[in-house]
C-alpha cells in the first residue's frame, strides 16, 4: 500500500489495461515468520503450500480471521505456537456450537468453507503424543483426530521442543543403573500389577497410590517408568503409555530395569 507499490500499479492496470473499477483500498499489516518480515530474496518464510503443510486450512483462516488487519501476524511454528493455536481454535468451536462469546463465535464461522463442523475436542497436545506411541490408531480413530494425525507429525518432527519428543528404546538404556532401589521397587510392585485387564485413567490413579505406599515421590516414581521404556525423566501420562505397549515388553523390561 505504500507509494508506488503494488497497489498503485495494480490500479494502473485495473484502470488502463482492463477496464475494471479499483477494487476497494484495504491496507493490512504483514505475515511475519518468527518476528521477521517474510522475504523470497532472503529465503525466508513460507508458501501457502507449506504452511498447509503445517497447518489445515480452517486453521489457516482461523489465524488470519482473528488477529485484527491493521496488527501484524507474527507465527513461529516453533515452540508451543501451533498447539495453542489449536487449543483457541477448539476454545472458538464451543463458543459457536455453545451459542456463547459472540465475537469469537463469529471468527470461527468465517473460518468455515460450506459446511460448519465441529472439530475433535482431544487437545493437539494429546495427539501430538498419540502419534508417538505404538497402537494408538484406534484412539485416534474413535476421538475423530485422522485429520490431524499430519499435522500433529509434522509438529514433532520438525517444530516441536526436545521435551515434547519422546521414543521407545529398543534396548535398556544404561541409565537405569542410576534407579534408587525404591524405584526398582516401584517398578518390579507395576510389574506385578500388569496382568489385570486396566483401563488407563484407573491405572494412572494407582500408579499414584503405589508410589504413596512405597514412600516414593511422585516424581521419582514416574521418572522410573519413563528412563527404562524412553531413556528420559519425563513424558506422557505413564498410565496411557504403559497400556499401549505390548504387556510382555514392559514387564521384561522394568524387571530388567530392576535387576539391573
Amino acid at each position: 500500500m505504500s507509494k508506488g507499490g503494488s497497489h498503485d500499479l495494480a490500479s494502473l492496470i485495473c484502470q488502463r489495461v482492463i477496464n475494471y473499477p479499483v477494487p476497494y483500498p484495504l491496507p493490512y499489516a504483514f505475515f511475519l515468520i518468527g518476528g521477521r518480515k517474510m522475504s523470497s530474496s532472503k529465503g525466508r518464510g513460507s508458501s501457502a503450500s507449506e504452511m498447509l503443510e503445517i497447518l489445515p486450512p480452517e486453521l489457516l483462516r482461523f489465524l488470519m480471521v482473528k488477529t485484527k488487519i491493521s496488527q501484524q501476524i507474527n507465527f513461529d511454528p516453533n515452540g508451543d505456537t501451533v498447539p495453542k493455536l489449536f487449543d483457541e481454535y477448539q476454545k472458538a468451536s464451543d463458543a459457536y456450537f455453545g451459542k456463547k462469546d459472540d465475537d469469537l463465535a463469529r471468527i470461527f464461522e468465517l473460518s468455515q468453507i460450506d459446511e460448519i463442523r465441529k472439530p475433535p475436542s482431544v487437545r493437539f497436545s494429546v495427539l501430538s503424543q498419540y502419534v508417538q506411541m505404538p497402537n494408538k490408531e484406534d484412539e485416534i480413530k474413535k476421538e475423530g483426530l485422522d485429520e490431524w494425525v499430519k499435522y500433529a507429525k509434522t509438529w514433532v518432527e520438525r517444530y516441536a521442543p526436545e521435551s515434547e519428543k519422546f521414543s521407545l528404546q529398543q534396548a535398556l538404556p544404561e541409565s537405569v543403573k542410576n534407579l534408587s532401589t525404591l524405584q526398582k521397587e516401584y517398578l518390579r510392585k507395576i510389574s506385578l500389577e500388569l496382568n489385570k485387564d486396566w483401563k488407563p485413567e484407573d491405572f494412572q490413579v494407582n500408579l499414584f497410590e503405589w508410589a504413596k505406599e512405597l514412600g516414593l515421590p511422585s516424581k521419582d516414581a514416574f521418572s522410573a517408568i519413563y528412563i527404562p521404556l524412553l531413556n528420559k525423566s519425563y513424558g506422557p501420562k505413564a498410565g496411557w503409555i504403559i497400556l499401549s505397549l505390548d504387556k510382555k515388553f514392559v514387564r521384561k523390561r522394568f524387571l530388567d530395569a530392576a535387576n539391573s
